[in-house]
């Protein structure tokens, strides 16, 4: 599931700089690889920390904060354009 995350997040990327879709979809595909590592977190934190699996939890956890940032910063940065007025020409 961890790797699927990121198969998914570099699909959406491509896509989009490929202009294969827009911002709205872009998002929705981010958002579908944030469920994902919730659910692949789910799982994995019940390794012991020690193990391979529990360095990997600790991964996806950090993985999870970067993703939730970016999409944040998108969210946000689309928010500021819609809210931009056209200044007016003399």
């Amino acid at each position: 599931m961890y790797e699927l995350h990121s198969a998914v997040v570099s699909l959406a990327q491509k896509c989009y700089n490929n202009r294969e879709f827009g911002i709205e979809e872009f998002v929705k595909k981010l958002l579908t690889a944030e469920n994902i590592l919730k659910n692949s977190i789910k799982y994995l934190l019940y390794e012991p920390m020690k193990s391979p699996e529990g360095r990997l939890a600790q991964n996806t956890l950090s993985e999870l904060k970067m993703l939730l940032l970016s999409i944040n910063n998108i969210q946000l940065g689309e928010k500021k354009k819609e809210t931009r007025k056209p200044k007016k020409k003399k």
